[in-house]
């Protein structure tokens, strides 16, 4: 496994981060539950994909234990804290935070021909105020051949979400920060959710194009914590539901969810980003 640094202490490229065995079997996996029966969701100018789920704990603990040493061993966050790839300026997540495991729910992605995700930021899960994750891991299942697009890129932060001449939200070559590709299968892109990025459209004659994401989870010195109020827990809640089904391309749940939870916490509004 060869892991080397993208964007300083933001984001990494993992070479063989799964087997090809490993791949196989997740492709199998979504076949089986009919993910190529099934039709893209949401605005498909923005994404055009199916994904299913899985739960497999043992592959996330195995996995896990293949990365443990090569992650963010601790972040702690404060006033003086500084990431691009967390930008959140929420003082509730003040405190210090140590790697704990990976979430064992895995989402299987298949892009078709003409498959693409716009420009967007990941969403976190979060089990309670204690444990969440600050960080994707987002790789490939099968072998893209060069040449047909498909590309994991990190793009600049704040960029304009317009209509390309083909009618979907992408993002100019100009703004592109780096490119992920991938020959061979089980490469992977590691990277805190809040990084700006998108998935490259495929080009014409490209074959399906099969990705697989899990977050890492960290665990929270609760002595490190704020405390929080019953209404500011369920404002998290609401702002985590939010921030998930934004990067799922669920844009009018995303914005109902987000209402509810600044009318709970006003002061997430200003805090969610910097």
């Amino acid at each position: 496994m060869r892991w080397n640094e993208l964007i300083p202490e933001s984001a990494w490229v993992v070479q063989d981060l799964l087997t090809k065995d490993e791949c196989e079997h997740f492709v199998l996996r979504a076949k089986s539950l009919g993910i190529q029966d099934k039709t893209a969701t949401g605005d498909v100018r923005h994404r055009n994909s199916t994904t299913v789920c899985l739960d497999d704990k043992e592959m996330a603990d195995r996995i896990f234990d293949r990365i443990r040493n090569q992650i963010p061993q601790e972040i702690v966050i404060d006033e003086h804290y500084q990431n691009p790839g967390l930008v959140t300026k929420n003082n509730q997540l003040y405190g210090k935070w140590k790697p704990c495991g990976l979430n064992f729910r895995w989402r299987l992605v298949c892009y078709p021909g003409e498959g693409h995700f716009g420009p967007h930021r990941d969403g976190y899960y979060e089990v309670d105020e204690h444990h969440r994750s600050f960080i994707t891991i987002n790789g490939f299942l099968t072998d893209r051949p060069p040449g047909f697009g498909g590309a994991t890129r990190f793009v600049k932060d704040e960029i304009d979400a317009v209509l390309n001449d083909d009618g979907i939200f992408s993002t100019s070559e100009s703004d592109v920060l780096h490119r992920v590709e991938a020959e061979q299968a089980g490469t992977a892109s590691v990277f805190f959710h809040d990084l700006m990025h998108d998935g490259e459209p495929l080009k014409t004659g490209s074959p399906p194009k099969w990705l697989f994401r899990t977050e890492i989870m960290y665990q929270r010195d609760p002595k490190s914590a704020p405390t929080l109020t019953k209404t500011e827990v369920e404002a998290r809640q609401f702002l985590g539901l939010a921030e998930e089904s934004e990067s799922n391309g669920e844009i009018n749940k995303a914005i109902l969810l987000y209402n509810r939870a600044y009318r709970l916490d006003p002061r997430l509004e200003d805090q969610q980003y910097g």
